[in-house]
């Protein structure tokens, strides 16, 4: 299997992750650009280093950082005997717990728009971005086309005219798409902490 059809089956439309992982995100320039350019490319810590002229042991720090808060996973090419990374979701959504209950965010969003593969991300409604999506991008007609078939398909009013319209379209295709599939196991938090908490349990019985 190549490294391309890898990412293909391994990159999940929607991932669902708490707030903490979009402060640690949003907290990190470095971070929010790996992010962005794995995006793109999947790429092994070397040429990431190389590409983002970062030291090796910092680029490391943060891939860590980030495959810990579910932003991102290591792909193993054996052939190659290489690991490569690759963003867990292409629409990730943000929880919190709110009287017991889950509640899905709607200032917290991250998305990563499929045509020109660029990064949109709104944390506490303050935009963040590496292109200035739509207005540069280079298939924007292409990819507004396709935003406006999918805007009339889930009823949205939207004209399409910045990032925030963007990512709000995504947003609401991501809800509908959890509606549908309330019975299906969609929830995983790939933190650390849970293997850690297993110990404990089993500590105490």
């Amino acid at each position: 299997m190549s490294i391309a059809t890898g990412m293909a089956n391994c990159i999940n439309a929607i991932a669902i992750l708490p707030e903490l992982s979009f402060e640690i995100l949003s907290s990190s320039t470095e971070r929010i650009h790996i992010l962005s350019t794995l995006a793109k490319s999947q790429l092994t810590l070397t040429q990431l280093s190389e590409i983002l002229g970062i030291a090796k042991s910092s680029t490391c720090r943060h891939l860590k950082k980030l495959h810990m808060y579910g932003w991102i996973k290591p792909i193993k090419d054996k052939f190659m005997k290489k690991t490569y990374y690759i963003p867990t979701a292409l629409i990730y959504l943000c929880y919190n717990v709110e009287n017991n209950k889950l509640v899905i965010s709607d200032d917290n969003v991250c998305v990563i728009v499929p045509h020109c593969k660029t990064l949109l991300l709104r944390f506490r409604r303050k935009i963040i971005k590496f292109m200035n999506c739509p207005d540069e991008c280079d298939r924007k007609i292409e990819c507004c086309r396709e935003l406006r078939k999918l805007a009339k398909k889930l009823d949205i009013d939207s004209q399409i005219e910045d990032a925030d319209s963007i990512i709000e379209i995504f947003r609401v295709a991501a809800l509908r798409e959890l509606t549908f599939q309330l019975y299906t196991p969609l929830i995983t938090i790939p933190v650390e902490r849970t293997r850690l908490l297993y110990k404990e349990i089993l500590t105490a019985i």
